[in-house]
């Protein structure tokens, strides 16, 4: 039987890039995970899509799986997380991984130059310890 994964405990140490404004508390970066490495029919969908919505500043960040897209477009949470939910090609388990968050979160696979400011973050997750009760 396949163990299905928290997905809190994806990364047990990762660096990142949040979609957190710094300067405004109540506003996100638009930003993705795009998962297809083997095809850039998906990034483009994205990409269209964004340029679409007025996004004008990519950054573009290959990963083992795809690509991640950063933006300097800012939106309301409930905006950002309604845009990406019809992205086709955005990941929506990341997507759903970012609702229970509060914020979306990018793991830097390289460090990345973006010329807007932003949120770093690291995140840090103890595996869960099992207690076992002797009889």
């Amino acid at each position: 039987m396949k163990r299905t994964q928290n997905p809190k405990s994806k990364w047990r140490f990762a660096i990142g890039t949040t979609s957190l404004v710094p300067t405004s508390p109540r506003l996100h970066y638009l930003m993705a995970d795009v998962d297809d490495a083997f095809t850039m029919s998906k990034l483009g969908n994205v990409l269209a899509y964004f340029a679409y919505l007025g996004a004008k500043n990519f950054t573009l960040q290959r990963t083992r799986n795809g690509w991640h897209v950063y933006t300097d477009t800012r939106m309301p949470w409930r905006k950002l997380t309604a845009t990406l939910s019809r992205t086709p090609g955005v990941d929506q388990a990341w997507l759903r991984i970012g609702l229970q968050r509060g914020y979306l979160f990018l793991a830097d696979k390289s460090p990345v130059q973006l010329n807007w400011p932003v949120k770093r973050m690291v995140l840090h997750y103890e595996p869960k310890t099992r207690h076992h009760r002797r009889a």
